[in-house]
Formats: C-alpha cells, structure tokens, sequence
C-alpha cells in the first residue's frame, strides 16, 4: 500500500476495516484527502471518498456506528461534516445548526447517544468545549466548560492533545504545565462529567442606579446545584473607575445545597456628572484559583445630561447628541431656544442617544437643554 504522506492515525471500526487518517494526497496513485479505508484483506476500499472535491481532512474521529467525523476546508472555509459507512457525506448533519463553524476547532470526538463533542481554541491555550446533538444543531442541555492551558517556561511552539476517556472527561497529554489553574506533569485531566457551574449576574440586578451607598448584586449559578459550591470574587475594572465610581472590594460566595443564587454587596459613589452608564466587572475564581468566566453588571447615572465629548456634527448639518442619566426619570424632554431665555419644547426624550435633524443651510444657532419631572 503506498501512501504519498504521512500516516497520523489508524483506527478500526466494527467490520474490522482500518480508517487511515494522515497528511496524504493518494493511495495507490488514487486520490484521497487525508483519509483513507481499507477492507479487512487490507485492500484499499475504492468506494470511501472515492467523489471529493474540497481540501485535505484535518480532523478525524470514528463513531461508535461506522460513521466517521471529520473537520476539512471546502469552498467556503473550514467546515465539519459526518462520513457515513458508505463512505459519502451525510447530508443531516447540520453542524453548529448551519451557522458558519468556528475557523479554531482543535478537538472533535463521538459522545454517547450519538451526539458530538468539539473544542474550540482562541489565543495562548484558552478553550471551550461545547456538544452538538446527532444532527449537529448545538446541544442546549450541555453546560460547555471553558478551560484554559498554562504552558512550560519556554513554551512558544508548545502543543497539546485532547483524547476523550470512557467516562467522557478528557485527558490533555502535551508541553503544558497546569490545566484551568491545577498542575500536572505534562498529562491532566479535563472533567466533562461534572462540569463547573457558570456564575452570572441575574437579570434583575445586571443595572443598578447610581447612589451613595451599598447596592445588592445577586449572583446566580448554573449547573448542577446538589452540591455546596463556593467561589471567590472580586471588582476588577470595567469602564466605571474605582475610587470615583465604586469602592475596590472583594468577597466569598457560598452556595448552599439546592441553592441557585445568592446576593453581594457593594457600594457605588455618587457623582454630579454626566458621565454616563458605566460597567462594574467581577473576577470569579474557584477557591483554588482557577478563574471562571468574569461577570459584570451596570450603573445607571442618574444625572441628566448631555455627556461631554458624545455629540458629533455631520457634514450635512445633522449631529448627534448624547443623553445620560434619562433611564432613571420620568417625563424626560429636550427643550431649544435661540437666546437661552425661551425655550420651547423641541421633542420627547425617548432614547439614551438621538440624532437631531437640524436645516443645513440655517445661520440661527440653536440651543438645547434637558428637563425631567
């Protein structure tokens, strides 16, 4: 059997017949992708693949039913498909529910009941796992697990490998030194069988009014919640400042058994500007230091106002003005006037931002003033 590239992976499937993985472009001086099946004899199987016309195959995964999953670059992009036994693509599974799939999947495996688990990097080894159903729409019901791979010194072209266990937690074998903040030897395990809940801010505090004072901010985890669950938080940026905005603080949440959210206190600082809506952001870690995803919520300035520096005129004589601080009051309205003595209402207020239409070729100058209840 001759092969014009390498062979990276040889797997067996249920008829006995041997899946050939590799950075190869034909066997036997026949064309194949990457990927090539041979028959128990180990001949070469002339009808798997045998009508291809995309690129080579980068990923490979076998299933439990003969059928075969596999990540390749086609007309438009990098793309995730399933072989079926007979060796054509199936034409069900709709990976990712037909949204275009994410360019940096690093990872595709089988999981039970014929669903899919793939992973997806961004930069410097961070990563989520997430699961498609059988027909390759994303699956509500799974919690996906974020991750995050800490490199040895030195680590610049370090590389790593995920192989799914039995159980379906994943073992991460390469050149890293600690997975998701636990160290380890070059072999760790990601746990997919029980999750990390994910913390986040519950609606009815993502916005809190500007004040002098303490405000309520409760955090809710999702998740398996039969279990006690504690994270440790802390205010971490954002665009409100600390020390004008809100008082730096940090703190340790305990989530009892059966309990899904649970309130924080902070206190916020009154000013007289209008500086608009600022984000306040909390670092979320796990007693041990892993970080899990950061949540924010927002301040709502209550003082009414045009914000400094967020009106732009345009060529055409239109310009935008922006308002702050009319979310916390009622009956908000712009008044203009051409002397700064009479004024008269010139509209409703009905937004945060609004651009004013203004007569290009008028020489008057105009005035605008905002007045609430």
């Amino acid at each position: 059997m001759l092969f014009d590239g390498i062979i990276q992976r040889i797997l067996l499937d249920q008829k006995n017949r041997a899946l050939i993985w590799g950075g190869f472009g034909s066997v036997n001086k026949l064309a194949r992708p990457g990927l090539a099946r041979l028959l128990p004899d180990g001949s070469l199987d002339s009808s798997y693949l045998a009508i291809w016309n995309f690129g080579p195959i980068q990923r490979f995964a076998l299933e439990d039913g003969n059928s075969a999953l596999i990540w390749f670059e086609n007309d438009t992009g990098l793309t995730l498909a399933r072989v079926t036994q007979e060796g054509s693509i199936d034409p069900n599974f709709k990976p990712f529910g037909g949204a275009n799939p994410p360019a940096a999947l690093n990872f595709i495996a089988p999981a039970p009941h014929g669903k899919v688990l793939v992973s997806t990097t961004a930069l410097y080894g961070s990563g989520l796992v997430s699961r498609l159903n059988p027909d390759g729409s994303p699956d509500e019901s799974f919690l996906s697990g974020t991750y995050t791979i800490a490199f040895s010194p030195g680590g610049w072209g370090s590389s790593y490998s995920l192989t799914p266990e039995p159980s379906g937690n994943l073992l991460v074998k390469g050149d890293v030194l600690a997975v998701n903040g636990q160290h380890g030897s070059g072999l760790l395990r990601l746990r997919m069988d029980a999750p990390t809940p994910r913390i986040e801010v519950d609606a009815s505090s993502a916005y809190v009014v500007e004040t002098n004072g303490l405000v309520s901010v409760k955090l809710v985890r999702n998740g398996d919640i039969s279990a006690p669950f504690t994270v440790n938080w802390a205010t971490d940026g954002g665009s409100a400042l600390p020390g004008v905005d809100f008082v730096t603080t940090s703190g340790s949440v305990t989530f009892g058994v059966g309990e899904s959210d649970h309130s924080i206190s902070l206190r916020l600082l009154d000013n007289a500007f209008p500086d608009g809506d600022r984000t306040v952001r909390l670092r979320v870690m796990l007693p041990n230091g892993e970080s899990l995803p950061a949540v924010s919520f927002t301040i709502l300035n209550d003082d009414l106002g045009f914000v400094p520096g967020g009106s732009y005129a345009f060529p055409n004589g239109r310009f935008l003005m922006n308002v702050t601080g009319n979310l916390t009051r009622t009956n908000v309205r712009i008044e203009v006037s051409t002397n700064l003595r009479d004024w008269g209402e010139w509209m409703q207020m009905p937004n945060d931002s609004q651009v004013i239409n203004r007569d290009a070729s008028s020489d008057t100058q105009l005035f605008y003033r905002l007045v609430s209840e």
